[in-house]
């Protein structure tokens, strides 16, 4: 990337904030070390949002520890299929979220064009969709999740999930 496209770039950095008796409460080793990383970019925008009933690290600790390396070994033993682990976290969440409609800041929508299925050279705007972020999810959409996944391989494939804590993603940290 030339020097001045990176000049030009915003870079844009999010935490999830709570107040205690009128202190902030911030996730101080990983705001450290983001803004390091960042620290040479000449636009950066830093966002705090409030700590309204988020997804717990204990979650995601067992979302990325447990529950992703034993479906990833899942379709490796039984299907004799390698997937990486982002492939299947992105299965997951495809298969047990539902997709959001992207909009701009301003409020539009965003609008992107494809071709027709089954007419060569038609194309249709369509409104974009994404899955949402895990980061995203509130304790109870997150243990939803959690749960659809575990009773999935359970009841469809007899494949039992086991939530081991030595086996938590040591990465989120309460």
């Amino acid at each position: 990337m030339s020097d001045e496209r990176q000049k030009r770039r915003l870079t844009s950095l999010s935490w999830i904030v709570s107040i205690e008796d009128g202190v902030l409460i911030v996730p101080g080793d990983r705001m450290k070390k983001e803004i390091a990383e960042v620290q040479n970019t000449p636009d950066a925008r830093l966002s705090l949002a409030p700590l309204e009933n988020p997804k717990t690290h204990r979650q995601m600790r067992t979302f990325h520890g447990c529950i992703v390396p034993q479906v990833q070994t899942y379709y490796m033993e039984m299907e004799g299929v390698y997937k990486s682990l982002d492939r299947v976290k992105h299965e997951l969440k495809d298969q047990f979220l539902q997709k959001q409609k992207r909009y701009w800041d301003d409020g539009s929508p965003v609008i992107i064009k494809i071709t027709h299925p089954t007419k060569p050279g038609v194309s249709m705007d369509w409104h974009f969709e994404e899955l949402p972020s895990l980061a995203s999810l509130s304790i109870d959409q997150a243990r939803s999740f959690i749960d659809h996944i575990i009773d999935y391989f359970h009841q469809q494939y007899s494949y039992p999930i086991v939530i081991d804590p030595a086996l938590a993603d040591p990465k989120f940290q309460d």
